[in-house]
């Protein structure tokens, strides 16, 4: 019976040691992301084979390695120089993904871009924020939602396009509702899983890195998988610019959850000067009803079109028709459906 109790005691002390071991080899794993010598890649969907053992420390948040304010470069630079052009980008796989190497991310997510003839504007986008996710210690996918019909922009509904069709890559913890045009100042703001719906950027530079309303919630927003099923998603009848972004700040109050927001001095945006989208003159026609329709519209209704998936070397692309519906085109002024076809992102 002492020997039962002696060992038991014995091999406590050693698990515990072995803790503390793993724990201690995990190290910095922020400090050795850009080593990759023991990740090897299979054909063109750029999946990682681990070579070695499965089992890995949890990544840690290491404020060491980021950055802080950041210099926004927005001369937009050819697709294929841009790998070499830093080293944060050439450790990005096909389709603009990435994982650390040595540790479990602390999040997996999905980063959704809503897209159309903003060639340059992603560019940009793309050489600033792959850098930044990577030095979080995220594993994620660029998601590019190219909407190619003839009718009015949408941004709303490719969001939700981007959130149904990432679910068919990965088993994504959080997403992150990305406008084109805005790219990050500074990296301490996390683009992991928000404790409740985030507003990334309440500081843009158009608006003099000022937030403008408590009510804002436009630009880069973040949800967790549960809380954006929990709203629905958002609405699919905004077509043209304005008030999607104000119907989904009254979708999560109308849900009891609270908006949260990194401070201003972290929470700063560059946006790229660019012409405005098409305003649509029933926006706020549709607004004032929007709360009644929260689970009658969105992720429950949507319907749209694939034309093409495909893997890039920066950004997964989904070209998409957004399958404009009869009703839809009642509750969007004539004068917005005159739109041409648009181009498609550089293929590279």
């Amino acid at each position: 019976m002492i020997l039962k109790k002696h060992y038991k005691v014995l091999l406590a002390c050693l698990l515990s040691i072995l803790v503390l071991l793993a724990l201690k080899t995990g190290g910095n794993v922020y400090k050795r992301v850009s080593s990759m010598h023991s990740v090897s890649f299979n054909g063109e969907n750029g999946n990682v084979v681990r070579e070695g053992k499965t089992r890995l420390p949890c990544c840690k948040w290491d404020e060491s390695v980021l950055v802080g304010p950041l210099h926004v470069n927005q001369e937009p630079i050819a697709i294929e120089k841009m790998r070499s052009s830093d080293e944060w980008l050439s450790n990005v796989r096909r389709g603009g993904q990435w994982s650390p190497n040595d540790c479990n991310s602390k999040a997996k997510v999905a980063i959704i871009i809503p897209f159309r003839n903003r060639e340059k504007h992603l560019m940009v986008l793309l050489r600033h924020l792959h850098p930044v996710l990577q030095r979080q210690g995220l594993d994620y996918r660029i998601f590019v939602v190219n909407q190619n019909d003839t009718y009015p922009f949408n941004r709303a509904k490719l969001f939700n396009i981007g959130f149904k069709e990432s679910q068919g890559y990965d088993d994504y913890d959080c997403f992150v509702f990305h406008d084109v045009d805005l790219i990050p100042e500074d990296d301490r703001n996390d683009y992991g899983c928000p404790s409740g719906p985030r507003h990334m950027s309440p500081a843009v530079s158009k608006f003099s890195y000022e937030l403008i309303s408590p009510y804002l919630f436009g630009g880069v927003t973040s949800f967790t998988k549960q809380d954006y099923l929990k709203v629905n998603g958002y609405p699919n009848k905004y077509y043209g610019w304005g008030a999607e972004d104000d119907d989904m700040y009254r979708r999560v109050m109308v849900k009891g959850m609270k908006v949260v927001r990194p401070p201003l001095v972290v929470g700063r945006y560059t946006m790229i000067q660019h012409r405005d989208e098409e305003r649509n003159s029933k926006a706020k026609q549709l607004l004032s009803k929007g709360g009644k329709y929260i689970d009658k519209d969105g992720l429950n209704t949507l319907k749209y079109n694939v034309q093409k998936r495909e893997n890039y070397e920066f950004y997964t692309e989904i070209e998409v028709d957004v399958a404009m519906t009869k009703e839809e085109k009642q509750l969007t002024s004539l004068k917005d459906l005159q739109v041409q076809k648009i181009s498609n992102p550089a293929k590279r």
